[in-house]
């Protein structure tokens, strides 16, 4: 037992020792991305300048007409009893039979602008060689990154795809294995075995019988390297080489702010960001000018505030590819009613008729009450 060798030792000694550096390489072509770049992450790379957008001057518009849709009281109270029966715990009762006492109407304004653009930035990747092409600087010089050209999604659509960047794909020998194909097992650490886990390593089970799974060694063969200490190298499949160029990644986003006029109504504005309006106003084009000439002068301003804010923020960085503006018209109706002598009261927004009524006075459940 003292001089037989431990189990999964088997094959250890004749496995090759790693050399001390990897066999020399042959001299080749360098690509541009070579001086700089790294496979850390994805280096951005910035377009080139375009002088077509110079220092835009605000332009006026025609002032849409505007006209706030009307609502009755059936509708105001039809809306309502929607509103109750799509709650699990609201009774309908108080919608069917509340005596409306005064509908408030109020023309809310929302402006948003998009500016839709191009990001690109590249980064080295490789992949295990299987005597696969190799697009390499000998073929040419490798094209900088706003040279390449792509096919875009339809404007306004985010999209995001990888393409490689020609001539920049070269063959070495890999770097985790050093071309000798296997690693160390990372379940065992090279050892061949592991710890039996129904002993503990003791050789005996809690009841301090015999441990039939590892025969009262306290360890048996490990099954990821059936013993061997190494396995395949997954960096390259175990071929030794890898193929290492350029992945060019291309962004294509839509980036949008919006603007709710806060009428002081006691509406939550945020809900409005899920209905629609009337669209009163759009303004598309490579680059917009703010809009001056609006009845509201804080939707002016939100759009000198907003359009110079996208400049500045992608204009350098990124490719614009177009922006558009637009306002739309919101409608919200703040119903006031009376039900059993108190008063209470809900809103009514949005082109959908959506209501918002926190203080319902039919309902059974906190949660509902929070929803």
């Amino acid at each position: 037992m003292e001089n037989s060798k431990p189990l999964g030792s088997v094959g250890l000694d004749t496995q090759p020792s790693a050399p001390a550096a990897p066999p020399t390489e042959p001299s080749r072509p360098f690509s541009i991305y070579e001086t700089f770049l790294t496979d850390e992450g994805i280096l951005p790379q910035f377009p080139p300048e375009d002088r077509s957008i110079q220092e835009r001057t605000p332009n006026g518009t025609n002032s849409p007409i505007i006209s706030l849709p009307t609502i009755d009281d059936d509708c105001a109270r039809e809306a309502l009893i929607q509103f109750a029966t799509e709650k699990c715990c609201y009774g309908v009762t108080p919608a069917k039979n509340l005596v409306l006492m005064e509908i408030k109407p109020y023309a809310t304004f929302k402006y948003r602008l998009e500016t839709f653009t191009e990001d690109r930035g590249v980064k080295w990747v490789r992949e295990p060689f299987h005597g696969q092409d190799v697009d390499g600087p000998e073929r040419g010089p490798a094209p900088s990154a706003w040279e390449i050209a792509v096919d875009g999604p339809p404007l306004f659509v985010d999209r995001i795809i990888h393409v490689p960047v020609p001539h920049t794909a070269y063959v070495k020998v890999c770097s985790t294995c050093s071309g000798l194909c296997t690693v160390t097992c990372y379940m065992c650490s090279g050892l061949g075995w592991r710890t039996c886990i129904s002993c503990a390593g003791t050789g005996r089970q809690m009841d301090n019988t015999f441990c039939y799974s590892c025969s009262g060694m306290g360890r048996s063969r490990c099954f990821t390297c059936f013993g061997r200490g190494r396995i395949t190298c997954s960096d390259c499949a175990g071929n030794g080489k890898q193929m290492h160029y350029v992945m060019l990644t291309v962004t294509w986003k839509n980036n949008i702010t919006e603007y709710i006029q806060d009428r002081q109504t006691g509406f939550p504005l945020k809900k409005f960001s899920k209905v629609n309006g009337d669209n009163i106003f759009c303004d598309q084009s490579v680059m917009v000018y703010p809009i001056m000439g609006f009845p509201e002068e804080d939707i002016c301003e939100a759009s000198r505030v907003t359009t110079q804010k996208h400049l500045e923020m992608f204009a350098s960085t990124r490719r614009i590819h177009q922006q558009r503006q637009t306002i739309e018209l919101v409608p919200l109706y703040h119903v006031i009613y009376d039900w059993k002598g108190k008063q209470h009261s809900y809103y009514i927004y949005g082109t959908e008729k959506k209501v918002y009524a926190p203080g319902y006075p039919a309902r059974c459940c906190w949660l509902c009450s929070i929803l």
